[in-house]
């Protein structure tokens, strides 16, 4: 093999790789997508006045709330301008920050040269500890900051 098939056949093995690591989150979560909101979704999104009223993104930027997730605040806010209040969007948003979040920690094992890599990867997207974070939308704040987390270590 020459050095450009073996380059571009590496790349389709990363292709392949990536695809399957999704498409395994995607499938693990799939059930989440009929469930509806839960718990604490009512207080920190479903009544909550800055998500559903008229206050808006300013007060989430601005006021000084108990409650201060600016980011995830904003991540409800815009699903509930687009989507309103079906639960659909925000969980599937939800599985899409763990699964690209199961994608860097891959790239980031990969640069520490760790064996196993993939595997390694898809244990921690598939482990049974994270279903509460990715299957309850107020956790959303810990997928997203996990996903900002392993972006900003891998660059």
């Amino acid at each position: 093999m020459t050095f450009t098939e073996t380059r571009t056949a590496r790349w389709w093995l990363r292709l392949t790789g990536a695809l399957v690591l999704v498409l395994l989150v995607f499938l693990f979560y799939v059930r989440v997508g009929k469930a509806g909101f839960i718990w604490d979704d009512e207080q920190h999104l479903t009544q909550n006045p800055v998500i559903v009223g008229p206050l808006g993104l300013r007060d989430i930027w601005a006021s000084a709330n108990a409650v201060y997730y600016p980011l995830v605040l904003t991540t409800f806010w815009n699903l509930h301008h687009f989507f309103g209040l079906n639960p659909l969007p925000y969980h599937i948003l939800n599985v899409a920050f763990h699964a690209a979040s199961a994608l860097l920690l891959w790239r980031v094992l990969v640069q520490l040269r760790i064996r196993g890599a993939w595997l390694g990867a898809a244990i921690w997207a598939l482990h049974p500890v994270l279903v509460q974070s990715v299957a309850w939308i107020t956790e959303m704040k810990n997928t997203e900051s996990g996903f900002f987390y392993l972006l900003s270590i891998s660059c």
